[in-house]
């Protein structure tokens, strides 16, 4: 999706009935970066964190998903906004192989989700 001001990879409409979901933003956004040249990093996550953030409240959580790893930067950047109402998910090359490959895509996301809040 392309806005006037930035473009957004995959935009999800948080319509769920599980009791997880339902309690996430009216929107989820997906940030796909398929780099091989460097790693994804803390200037990435801070353009994706304000993709979330302009989105008028409606859009509080985000996957940045990179297929191959994350600079340290972005770990780091992670943890220090993590008082903030939007939660950034980052799944790296492993992560997303192992989402492909699982039978319950649904608890695999769930299982990212709570690991990303509770680190």
């Amino acid at each position: 999706m392309t806005t006037e001001t930035e473009e957004i990879d995959v935009v999800v409409w948080n319509g769920a009935a599980d009791s997880k979901w339902s309690r996430e933003s009216e929107f989820i956004l997906i940030e796909c970066k398929n780099w091989h040249s460097h790693k994804v990093g803390k200037n990435e996550f801070v353009a994706f964190r304000q993709k979330l953030r302009n989105r008028f409240g409606r859009a509080r959580l985000g996957f940045l998903v990179c297929t191959g790893v994350f600079a340290e930067t972005a770990e780091l950047e992670r943890l220090r906004t993590s008082q903030e109402g939007t939660l950034v998910v980052l799944v790296d090359g492993a992560e997303l192989r192992e989402l492909v490959e699982s039978g319950d895509r649904g608890s695999a996301l769930r299982q990212m989700v709570t690991r990303a809040a509770m680190t």
